[in-house]
């Protein structure tokens, strides 16, 4: 999303404009997603009031909704077909001891001009003490939005998929960018990915944590065009895209994983019990999570904007996507932009300390946790010098990984639904044969390296 959307907003800047691409096209986290744009966030706003101040608070709404209205104008303009529609959004507690915070979230976006309807149920028949809803709200399908502004940016500028980028080094008035596909030379940089592996590693993984989502989907009889999300701390959250469902009941830090069969089960259990799907389908998704609940969007020089990141969106990359498009875009350009100080990379609070200090106790938990992990149907080999776990598919056909993630040597875990191997302690993601499938890592880790 960043990505794209960025080189959309300078293509016709004059600058000379080079987008690389891991893969093809963007068909991990943004092709996951839900699809909603929406500036009601759970309970963010009172969060962003308690842990910052009501000004920060004001400015998060204020951006959300200049990033909301952004992609709907874009997809206006260049009449992208991308089931975009506007729906009722619905913000909801199964608990009645959270029905205080639901009104107070409520109190505080009517503060902000927005108007708001009290609710006792949601429109299908799914079990709630009380909720409000707001009618300005999207959903849509980013992969599809994302295909056709794609076409739209390569008539002017470079697309190079299929470039992973392992390396970026300061010369003296330029950047060198080293990939499995060639070197390249940049003034300025924007590193947008899922995780900022290039950039202060040293940081990142104790200011944010990676949170994995299990996300059911099917087929129902009725037809509802609706979108929810509750303010409990265990995330419940509906998109109804009328004769489809799209459901989250199950989440947790990647610290925590051990088995991600065990929670798509559940979550395909809690689906059941409330509704009649046919053509089910369970996945998983990954997003960071800040230590503060605001973004990395931002300029990581110590004395110029010539390289920046934007990650860490707290599970709404749509909105926060955007909106780090808009905010570099005129950092580039030389523009101000009102959000460029909220979500500077190098800030610090009281909050983001104490999260700090409990985010490196996990991660050496998960760590030390599974030294010793000997995963079911799998055996361990040496080969060179190097430690291999070898997966034999049904097809009896061997396949090999290294047992250990490149990123900070977390040992990894086999995931049996998805037949991928993940790292506990940062998420990285690899295929059967080691391909790298996500971030933080940066390389193949296979029985042979790639030529």
């Amino acid at each position: 999303m960043v990505g794209t959307m960025s080189a959309y907003l300078l293509k016709d800047s004059g600058k000379k404009i080079l987008l690389l691409e891991k893969n093809k096209e963007e068909k991990n986290a943004t092709a996951k997603s839900t699809g909603k744009i929406s500036y009601l966030q759970k309970d963010i706003y009172q969060k962003l009031e308690k842990y910052h101040d009501k000004e920060t608070c004001r400015n998060y709404f204020n951006s959300q909704y200049e990033a909301m209205e952004e992609i709907v104008n874009i997809i206006k303009k260049e009449k992208i077909e991308c089931g975009l529609e506007k729906v009722d959004t619905y913000l909801f507690t199964i608990e009645e001891k959270n029905k205080k915070k639901i009104e107070k979230e409520k109190k505080i976006l009517e503060n902000f001009g927005v108007e708001c309807f009290s609710s006792d149920s949601l429109p299908i028949p799914y079990p709630i003490h009380s909720a409000f809803y707001v009618k300005d709200n999207y959903v849509f399908y980013p992969f599809e939005f994302l295909k056709e502004l794609r076409k739209i940016v390569s008539k002017k500028i470079t697309i190079k998929d299929k470039t992973l980028v392992t390396n970026i080094k300061k010369k003296e008035n330029y950047y060198l960018l080293t990939t499995d596909n060639g070197n390249y030379k940049a003034k300025k940089v924007m590193v947008a990915t899922h995780y900022p592996f290039f950039l202060i590693k040293d940081l990142i993984p104790l200011r944010a944590y990676v949170k994995q989502e299990y996300i059911t989907t099917g087929k129902i009889k009725e037809d509802y065009q609706f979108s929810a999300i509750n303010i409990e701390k265990e995330t419940e959250s509906i998109r109804m895209d009328h004769h489809r469902l799209f459901y989250i009941g199950k989440s947790n830090k990647c610290t925590d994983k051990k088995w991600t069969t065990t929670n798509i089960q559940k979550n395909e259990s809690m689906v059941s019990s409330h509704f009649q799907l046919s053509e089910m389908n369970s996945y998983m998704n990954q997003d960071l999570i800040t230590n503060d609940s605001l973004p990395f969007i931002g300029s990581v020089d110590k004395d110029e904007n010539n390289i920046f990141i934007a990650s860490g969106f707290n599970a709404w990359g749509m909105t926060n996507g955007v909106l780090a498009s808009m905010i570099l875009s005129d950092i580039i350009l030389g523009k101000e932009n009102p959000y460029e100080n909220l979500f500077r990379v190098k800030r610090m609070s009281l909050m983001g300390t104490l999260q700090m200090m409990m985010n490196g106790i996990l991660e050496a938990k998960a760590y030390l946790k599974n030294i010793f992990y000997q995963p079911k149907k799998i055996y361990k080999v040496k080969m060179n010098g190097k430690s291999y776990y070898v997966y034999v598919d049904e097809n009896h056909q061997r396949h090999y990984i290294e047992t250990k993630c490149p990123h900070l040597k977390c040992n990894l875990l086999f995931n049996q639904e998805e037949k991928t191997w993940d790292c506990p302690c940062h998420g990285s993601r690899f295929d059967m044969d080691g391909n790298l499938l996500e971030s933080p890592s940066k390389k193949y880790i296979g029985k042979e390296e790639k030529e």
